[in-house]
């Protein structure tokens, strides 16, 4: 029952990242809730549900813009300091989302890259 449950979830992720556009016109309150419950699906056990609140994360960052989703950022470069190696599987988002087109890290695609330059990002946008 629980792989069923992670599925249901997983398409209840892709469903809110198809229409991600819409948060522009949702009520304050509601936009809350959806940027809380994605960075809450980010951290869950199942990586089916990591991935979807992943994809969730970028769409949701392509309309919101980083800058009013600044809490996002911050759980994004925690996240790549944490010791569980599933948890730095974050390094490949944020290199195509934050860091946007046009800059791309070092060959060996070094976390040591990515961390001072989000935190860069992220503090301007405080």
């Amino acid at each position: 029952m629980i792989h069923e449950e992670d599925r249901i979830r997983t398409i209840a992720g892709y469903l809110l990242k198809n229409n991600s556009r819409l948060i522009l016109q949702a009520q304050p309150p509601v936009v809350e809730f959806v940027k809380s419950a994605v960075l809450q699906a980010f951290d869950d056990p199942s990586i089916m549900i990591r991935n979807a609140a992943s994809q969730d994360i970028v769409a949701f960052l392509g309309v919101l813009e980083p800058r009013n989703w600044p809490e996002c950022l911050q759980q994004l470069v925690n996240a790549l300091d944490a010791s569980d190696l599933d948890r730095q599987e974050v390094s490949d988002l944020l290199t195509h989302t934050v860091l946007g087109a046009g800059v791309s890290p070092p060959a060996s695609h070094s976390i040591g890259f990515v961390i001072p330059l989000v935190r860069g990002i992220v503090f301007r946008l405080s």
